[in-house]
């Protein structure tokens, strides 16, 4: 791990996601902290998610080992300044110098919007950006949905061999298939 904190890694990490969205002109997108507001809003079930973040918000908390980041999407082209669209949860294991993106989703799914088949896309930005910074040489996704394996084999992802609630690839392998797949959308 590097010299600095956790928390400045995830400053970092947000500040260059969100620069990396506005380069491929997602300008509607935000990428902010989850605030306490939003994890309220999450554990009442107040937003149309079909996973369970009350679970979630519960399990993956901070400790000795563990760093969470919590991570907000919003699309200021849909509904009321400031809601919440998408969130990202991730967590770092110092011990086992892992990084994992725990659990994300959609929540305007109703219709189409910016944050439309973007939100995987942004958390394995964020994911590969923090694995940098770190020295880390993996991103894990930590128990894909089943219809989304195929989508993360399209970025190098494999089931972990010791553990297959995980699938993980390189981060240099995602780099690759986000630039490649980046560059034939144009």
């Amino acid at each position: 791990m590097s010299e600095i904190s956790f928390k400045e890694i995830h400053s970092l990490c947000l500040i260059t996601t969100q620069q990396i969205v506005d380069g491929l002109g997602w300008d509607t997108i935000i990428v902010t902290v989850l605030s306490d507001i939003d994890e309220a809003r999450l554990t009442a079930g107040s937003l149309r998610a079909r996973l369970n973040w009350a679970w979630a918000i519960a399990f993956y908390r901070e400790s000795a080992n563990d760093s969470i980041s919590k991570i907000a999407l919003r699309d200021i082209d849909h509904g009321k300044a400031g809601a919440l669209h998408a969130a990202i949860i991730c967590k770092h294991d110092a011990r086992r110098e892992m990084f994992s993106v725990c659990m994300m989703e959609n929540f305007i799914v109703d219709r189409e919007s910016a944050l439309t088949g973007k939100v995987a896309l942004i958390a394995l930005i964020y994911a590969t950006t923090f694995c940098q910074i770190s020295g880390l040489n993996y991103v894990y996704i930590q128990d894909p949905l089943p219809e989304a394996l195929p989508w993360y084999r399209t970025y190098g992802f494999a089931p972990v061999w010791y553990d297959y609630s995980k699938v993980s690839a390189e981060v240099e392998d995602i780099l690759y298939y986000i630039r490649l797949k980046i560059i034939n959308s144009a």
